[in-house]
């Protein structure tokens, strides 16, 4: 049996920006993840849309696929999607920490920031590739109610996201608005509403490999991530951390906050970009 990482519960409710920020940077510096109280986020509405949305049929949601909006936006299918690994400037991926896993037993909504074609970087991120895969307009459903849903959370999660980057500017002992005027002036923006389904639901005409895994090891290659969990009280996410991988169950109500590598690299590694 796992062992369950005891990853610290930051309480936004609770304190000044300064004691979070001192919190923050204890959290970064010693485990890479944290659990997030009271941030603002309404998360049961976003969970029952998405839950009616993956128990939809096939053929409904494959009106949404990325193979049809011709972009890295909306619907991604089981197994369509693995291999992410560690960056390759991490000491990690040539240990056994950076397993080569099977593709991703997952599926996904996928929606962010987007750029018109009006804006002036427009023709330049065309040129090198990026917009279709970075800025592209989000694909929606038919069903308005499931858009207004999915774009308040996103809302909100950037709102979070932003009050974020304030606190770890401070707490890496920088001007406030240091980091969010980083990303405002570039931002990328990317949500993934992820469904895993518990693997012995998934049909019995495909075997699945005993290493078959929802997603395999990784770190995250954004400044963080807030991660929401649920429909389970299952600890599913792990963390590989002192030297073993560790259980992160869901609390109710809370985030979970994982560090990437670029606030680590931001950081000069003071930060843990934690594998999971």
């Amino acid at each position: 049996m796992l062992k369950v990482a005891s990853l610290p519960v930051i309480d936004l409710a609770v304190g000044t920006s300064a004691i979070h920020a001192k919190q923050l940077h204890r959290a970064a510096s010693e485990y890479g993840f944290f659990y997030l109280r009271n941030h603002g986020v309404s998360l049961p509405p976003v969970f029952s849309a998405l839950k009616s949305f993956f128990e939809s049929r096939k053929a409904e949601k494959m009106k949404y696929h990325q193979n049809n909006t011709g972009c890295f936006r909306g619907y991604v299918g089981f197994f369509e999607q693995g291999g992410y690994g560690l960056d390759e400037s991490d000491s990690r991926a040539s240990t056994d920490v950076e397993r080569q896993d099977l593709k991703d037993f997952k599926e996904v909504f996928h929606c962010g920031h987007s750029i018109s074609r009006e804006d002036p970087r427009y023709d330049e991120l065309v040129k090198k590739g990026y917009y279709d895969l970075l800025f592209s307009p989000n694909v929606w459903l038919d069903s308005i109610k499931f858009n207004d849903v999915v774009q308040q959370y996103y809302e909100e999660t950037l709102d979070l996201s932003n009050r974020m980057l304030e606190l770890f500017a401070l707490s890496l002992n920088m001007e406030r608005n240091t980091l969010l005027n980083m990303s405002v002036k570039s931002p990328v923006n990317s949500m993934n509403c992820v469904h895993y389904p518990p693997l012995s639901l998934f049909p019995t005409e495909k075997t699945l490999s005993e290493e078959q895994l929802g997603i395999g090891s990784h770190t995250d290659f954004e400044a963080f991530t807030l991660l929401a969990q649920s429909g389970t009280e299952d600890p599913c996410l792990e963390i590989f951390h002192q030297n073993a991988w560790q259980a992160v169950p869901p609390l109710p109500e809370t985030l979970v906050v994982n560090i990437g590598d670029l606030l680590a690299r931001l950081s000069g590694d003071v930060y843990k970009s934690t594998v999971s």
